[in-house]
Parts: C-alpha cells; sequence; structure tokens
C-alpha cells in the first residue's frame, strides 16, 4: 500500500511530532521536579497525567515561581499543534480526488 504524502506535509509532521516530543519531555522535568519536593506519600503518579496536568503546573509554580519550563512546555506544544493542523493547508491536490 502506497501513500501518497506530499513533501511539504511530511516535513510539517516531522517538526510537528518533534516539538511535541520535546514538550513532553520538559512536562516530565518539571514533573520530577515537583515530586522532589513533595514527599514520599503526596507525590503525583505518572499514571493518567494527563488529569492532573494543571495539578502539576500550579504545583510548579507555587514550588518554582522563576522556573520558565513552564512557558517553553506549552510554547513548545502550542507551536506542534499548529504545525500539526497546517498539514491540512498544505495545498495539495490529490489527482485521483473524486470530487
Amino acid at each position: 500500500m502506497q501513500i501518497n504524502l506530499p513533501v511539504p506535509a511530511l516535513i510539517l509532521l516531522c517538526v510537528a511530532t518533534t516539538l511535541v516530543i520535546v514538550s513532553n519531555l520538559i512536562f516530565y522535568s518539571i514533573l520530577g521536579e515537583v515530586n522532589g519536593k513533595r514527599g514520599q506519600d503526596s507525590q503525583i503518579s505518572m499514571l493518567f497525567i494527563g488529569f492532573r496536568l494543571s495539578d502539576v503546573l500550579k504545583a510548579h509554580r507555587e514550588l518554582f515561581p522563576q522556573s520558565r519550563k513552564r512557558l517553553a512546555a506549552c510554547l513548545l506544544f502550542g507551536a506542534g499543534a499548529i504545525f500539526m493542523l497546517s498539514i491540512f493547508f498544505t495545498g495539495h491536490e490529490d489527482p485521483n480526488l473524486i470530487r
């Protein structure tokens, strides 16, 4: 099975994926910092962390007010989402498309 993906869309996909992965790496380092400052019984589990995203960021803001990691993670994720959405607007016309 051949996938017809134009080069600009492939480049955008690679850039978007890279940005989101780096954003997640920064987020997990934020989680590690928050858990490092908490006691053993009040640490935040990595399982289903998406549901507690705002709790982690709020705790990190309180513990590390000067840190720019939160901003970097949010900006990278936002840029990745924009690049991912821009794939739809690459202007690729499929000649086999039925209109």
